[in-house]
């Protein structure tokens, strides 16, 4: 579920940023627009509603100029620049101008990141670009992250008093989660009976319907744009 893994390292004394290499990429794949492209993908973003708060619309419009695959390197680059500069508090021309500090002299493509970043400088001075990567940021802005699950059936034997004869099993229930802190997988277990599967798949149907009205409200009755986590990013699974 998270995305930060894309995302640069920065220094608590905000002294350096450290490009990734999927930024680098992301970066190089976004210089190698054409003008003409570049500002036919400004045009079009600019047209999309400016209040709007899902950022994966920027993604679709990037696919009508590039690879998909290029399209998510590239959404994902202004996506996790967007964050790391709220997160160092910096503008969108100073935090461009930290990252460049990190471009080696003898890079290859120094000339071309450089592109990149003040394309991404300049993108992110778009009020959708800089509200939506806000609320992109803050749904995955949890300790703990649901990964996946699965509940695996077994059958443990049960033998008579002797251990000698087997008369019987029992069919036992067992919840595995796997989900993610920080940058680290971890996996909880948990027995569960018949009626802890029910009430499970009761709170996952009653907390759905929660959501799509606490969604409805906030869009019908208050005006506001709002989505339910994990629906604007469905379109990439």
């Amino acid at each position: 579920m998270s995305h930060r893994g894309h995302w640069g390292r920065a220094t608590m004394a905000i002294s350096q940023y450290v490009l990734s290499k999927n930024q680098r990429l992301g970066l190089l794949y976004l210089a190698e627009f054409s003008t003409p492209s570049y500002e036919g993908l400004q045009t079009k973003i600019r047209e999309i509603d400016q209040t709007s708060i899902v950022a994966t619309k920027l993604q679709d419009v990037l696919e009508e100029f590039a690879s998909k695959e290029r399209a998510i390197l590239i959404f994902r680059t202004i996506a996790g620049m967007a964050t790391a500069s709220r997160y160092l508090r910096l503008t969108p021309d100073e935090f461009t101008a930290l990252a460049e500090e990190s471009i080696q002299k003898n890079d290859n493509d120094s000339d071309a990141i450089r592109m990149g970043l003040q394309r991404t400088r300049e993108l992110l001075t778009i009020n959708y670009v800089s509200i939506s990567t806000k609320a992109l940021d803050l749904s995955f802005d949890h300790q703990n992250l649901y990964r996946n699950s699965r509940v695996l059936v077994d059958i443990r034997p049960v033998f008579d008093d002797e251990r000698d004869n087997l008369v019987g099993g029992i069919v036992s229930l067992l919840l595995r989660l796997d989900y993610t802190s920080g940058a680290v997988n971890h996996t909880l277990s948990m027995a569960m009976d018949r009626g802890d599967i029910i009430q499970l798949k009761d709170a996952c149907e009653v907390a759905l319907r929660k959501a799509d009205r606490a969604h409805g409200f906030l869009t019908d009755s208050c005006n506001l744009n709002s989505f339910v986590i994990g629906e604007e990013l469905e379109k990439n699974d």
